[in-house]
């Protein structure tokens, strides 16, 4: 009996533990999916203006390359939740990384009235 009691008992303990780390990766989505639409506006904002003003490449690159440090820590770990947000998340970096690049490329566009040009009506 006294065995029996010891088996439930572990059985008991594993099945919290399997609850406390299925829990732990459902929190892990959700703290990865605030992150993800965190830079969602940013892109979009990006893509519709094509303005990346204030936005600093090597703020990005940092960003990037924790990004991608996350991702393989999640790999190894094998959390899922760290690797497919991490994962979203480098691909919108990646976008608002080569708009800016292609922007701090680009000479400043002047407006034509700043030339001494007027338009005509």
């Amino acid at each position: 009996m006294r065995c029996l009691r010891g088996r439930e008992h572990a059985r008991g303990v594993f099945r919290r533990r399997l609850w406390i780390v299925m829990d732990a990766e459902v929190l892990g989505f959700a703290a990865g999916a605030l992150g993800m639409i965190a830079f969602i506006p940013q892109a979009i904002h990006i893509r519709k203006t094509g303005v990346t003003d204030g936005l600093s490449m090597s703020t990005s690159l940092c960003f990037l390359a924790a990004l991608a440090l996350w991702t393989a820590y999640g790999a190894l770990t094998g959390s899922a939740s760290l690797v497919t947000t991490n994962a979203f998340q480098i691909a919108v970096q990646l976008y608002i990384l080569r708009k800016v690049r292609a922007n701090a490329r680009a000479p400043p566009a002047l407006p034509l009235e700043a030339l001494g040009f007027r338009a005509f009506a």
